[in-house]
Formats: C-alpha cells, sequence, structure tokens
C-alpha cells in the first residue's frame, strides 16, 4: 500500500511496532494522559496497569485526580482497530500517534478522552477492520 493511500492512516497496533514508536509514545505518555468523565467531572485515567499498546484504557479504568479546571483544547478525529463493530477498545498509543503535532510538542501536561462515533465508520481495509471515534484534548 502507497503512503500517500489515505488508509495508510488507520492505525493498527501490529504497525505500531514498539521499538520504533514505543520510546516517542512512552515519551508523549509522560505528559498526554488519558482521562474519562464521570458523571460530569473529569478523572484522570490511573496509568500504572495500562499497556500504552494493548490495554484498552477506557474499558472500566480506576480514576486518580480530579481534573476540575479542565478545558477543551482540540477535537480529533481518530480511527482505531476493532475486532468487532460494537467492541471499542482504544488504546494510549493509538490516540498518541494520531494527535495533531502542534500538541506533540508542548511541554504542559495535557489530557485526552476518547469515544466511539455515534454512527463510526466501520470498515474492512487491506489495513484491518477500524472505526473511527473522536478523541478531545483537554489543557487543566
Amino acid at each position: 500500500m502507497s503512503p500517500t493511500d489515505p488508509r495508510a492512516n488507520v492505525v493498527n497496533d501490529w504497525n505500531l511496532n514498539r521499538e520504533i514508536l514505543g520510546p516517542k509514545i512512552k515519551e508523549l505518555a509522560e505528559r498526554i494522559h488519558p482521562a474519562v468523565w464521570n458523571f460530569g467531572t473529569l478523572y484522570k485515567i490511573d496509568e500504572t496497569k495500562i499497556d500504552l499498546f494493548a490495554t484498552a484504557f477506557s474499558w472500566n479504568p480506576t480514576t486518580t485526580e480530579k481534573l476540575d479546571s479542565a478545558h477543551c483544547i482540540a477535537t480529533v478525529k481518530t480511527q482505531h482497530i476493532a475486532e468487532q463493530v460494537l467492541l471499542f477498545k482504544p488504546t494510549v498509543a493509538q490516540v498518541l500517534s494520531q494527535l495533531p503535532e502542534k500538541y506533540l510538542d508542548s511541554k504542559e501536561h495535557l489530557y485526552f478522552t476518547t469515544k466511539t462515533d455515534q454512527h463510526p465508520i466501520f470498515s474492512l481495509t487491506p489495513c484491518g477492520k477500524f472505526h473511527t471515534a473522536t478523541t478531545k484534548l483537554y489543557r487543566a
């Protein structure tokens, strides 16, 4: 598949090679953290038990600190591999690898939430099955 083919942008964990991208993803994960909304309040997710490349961070997360002053600074469409239409299992690596470059160079701590789209695009491509999601980036 050509790098200019739009399907090449589909993020597949098999393509997120830990040797190549691992150090960059780990560096980004030190300051860009997963979060979850719980009863109208944004909380940071406890990352100590998360494998950046394998854990579906949004499934039954353990929360840590409340992010009272958080405000959304960006909304990004992201793509995630899917085994089935109803199973949305995003990894931190999938999200971090798709954030706009201007946020990757920032030195401040940021937080993100990811939610499958109400009517996600679900497609079978040469890269595998994927669906779309909306990822929001927050500054606290």
